[in-house]
């Protein structure tokens, strides 16, 4: 039965039924069929510009998506989710690092995802004595600013960005962004999500698994979808 062999550039030979190829191994091969096209590099040169060109079409594919990726973020934030749970103040050190504003005695629970920026440092900040909980989603399409003393429980999602509503043809429509304030001595619970524009006031709980859709008063206890007040915190 003949055999397939695919070769280097993407193209087929198929040889008779005993294997065999040309060259080396003889010409017992039987059959023998060529079916692409494409020749082997001729030289290391060749294959060289091959893959220059191979790079550059994938650079232009992914044009949208590597403009934001930075290798030291990548490095940082793996980094935060490797060092062992206990190391709160490390991550602290490692994010510091990249430029990003961080305030004595904040510590990081665990891994944090920052997206939408290759220089964190230009659109987040973070205060003093801030507790940070693991899988905190930064979008940093715009600027993010949190007080001193916040406490952000796990997996809180902070979202700049967002877009206009378009045609029928087309429901998302242009990227649009606001940035987010979250006030001193405020508390963000599990899952929560803060959408862009959102100003969070002074001394506010945000209850766990709450969409944020409006300003938050000071010292105002919100929760639901879209999170409404429950009652004022003294």
């Amino acid at each position: 039965m003949p055999l397939p062999l695919v070769l280097l550039d993407g193209s087929c030979t198929v040889t008779g039924h005993d294997g065999a190829l040309e060259g080396g191994l003889g010409r017992a091969g039987t059959n023998r069929t060529r079916l692409g096209t494409s020749a082997l590099p001729a030289s290391v040169g060749d294959l060289v510009g091959r893959l220059r060109a191979l790079g550059g079409r994938v650079n232009a594919a992914y044009e949208n998506e590597i403009k934001f990726f930075s290798l030291r973020l990548w490095i940082a934030t793996s980094i935060c989710s490797l060092v062992p749970a206990e190391a709160c103040r490390a991550r602290s050190t490692v994010l510091r690092g990249l430029g990003i504003p961080i305030g004595d005695n904040t510590r990081f629970d665990g891994s944090v995802r920052m997206e939408g920026a290759r220089s964190p440092g230009d659109r987040l900040t973070i205060g003093a004595g801030c507790r940070i909980g693991a899988g905190v989603l930064f979008d940093l399409g715009d600027c993010i600013a949190i007080g001193n003393d916040v406490h952000i429980a796990d997996d809180v999602a902070f979202i700049t960005t967002s877009h206009e509503i378009g045609p029928g043809t087309q429901r998302a429509g242009m990227n649009i962004s606001s940035p987010i304030v979250i006030g001193d001595r405020c508390t963000i619970g599990t899952r929560a999500t803060i959408l862009r524009g959102i100003s969070v006031g002074v001394g506010s709980t945000v209850a766990a698994g709450s969409v944020v859709t409006k300003d938050v008063p000071p010292n105002t206890t919100v929760s639901g979808i879209p999170a409404r007040p429950d009652a004022s915190t003294p």
